[in-house]
């Protein structure tokens, strides 16, 4: 593989290649920017893409490159290849050989509006119950297995913050952006965030992180509860999923509101 000196030659290479009839820069990194820290992300517009390769990954230096491979086709679709073509939309033009990027990626903010993906009733329980879940298995151990309680910890915030917005029918921006956006829209939980990290005490590690679930969750009625039963259930898409449940424990257990 060609051994590039810097990202400009990058842009350069692409540019003179007679397969690639666009280039489209998204994220913070510039051409010019050989700085330490986060990758480089471009769009490639090629004339036609019959290997069909979604993507190309590679590092120039210690900058690791990503590269989305897509041609005008793709751009005239209803809805998106991946949520990562939105960033089409606010992308830097770099590279346009006929002109007609900007006149597809204008319409796209209008024809790829983001459509909310409800959660299922089924995947409600599953995250009230999996987030409560990780947290009972640290209580108890803090003293006795404390690397596996930090590990389990910091792993459930990671997995908190894609809930965040999972929870709430927003698509997934993306580790960093998805801290900026709860930094704005959400300054309680991101304090919260910052003292969980800032802290080295592993029981004060777990009460931020039942405050956040709580936080997190709420929109779907926090996490499951002492006294609650949850129930998941085979068909993912199934409703009254809940009743249903409790009538199943009720035939097998007896119900306990029941007088002998």
């Amino acid at each position: 593989m060609k051994d590039f000196q810097s990202l400009s030659e990058l842009i350069d290479r692409l540019k003179k290649s007679p397969r690639v009839i666009g280039i489209v820069r998204y994220g913070s990194r510039t051409p010019e920017d050989m700085s330490l820290g986060g990758d480089f992300d471009l769009f490639v517009l090629l004339e036609d893409n019959s290997l069909e390769i979604e993507s190309l990954h590679f590092y120039i230096d210690y900058i690791p490159v990503d590269i989305n491979l897509r041609t005008i086709e793709d751009l005239n679709l209803s809805k998106p290849i991946s949520f990562i073509d939105l960033a089409l939309i606010d992308g830097d033009i770099l590279y346009d050989k006929t002109g007609i990027l900007e006149r597809k990626i204008s319409p796209l903010k209008q024809r790829w509006k983001v459509q909310p993906n409800q959660l299922t009733e089924n995947e409600k329980s599953w995250e009230r119950f999996s987030q409560k879940h990780a947290l009972d298995k640290v209580k108890g151990r803090l003293n006795e297995e404390p690397l596996f309680c930090e590990f389990l910890l910091n792993t459930n915030i990671h997995w908190l913050i894609q809930n965040y917005f999972r929870v709430r029918s927003i698509p997934y921006p993306g580790e960093k952006d998805a801290l900026e956006w709860i930094n704005t829209k959400e300054t309680k939980i991101h304090n919260k965030i910052e003292d969980f990290y800032r802290t080295k005490d592993l029981k004060r590690k777990l009460e931020i992180s039942e405050e956040l679930t709580e936080l997190v969750l709420a929109p779907m009625g926090g996490p499951w509860r002492k006294g609650e039963l949850l129930t998941l259930s085979r068909n993912k898409q199934g409703n009254d999923i809940q009743l249903k449940g409790k009538k199943l424990f009720n035939e097998i257990f007896g119900n306990s509101n029941e007088k002998n």
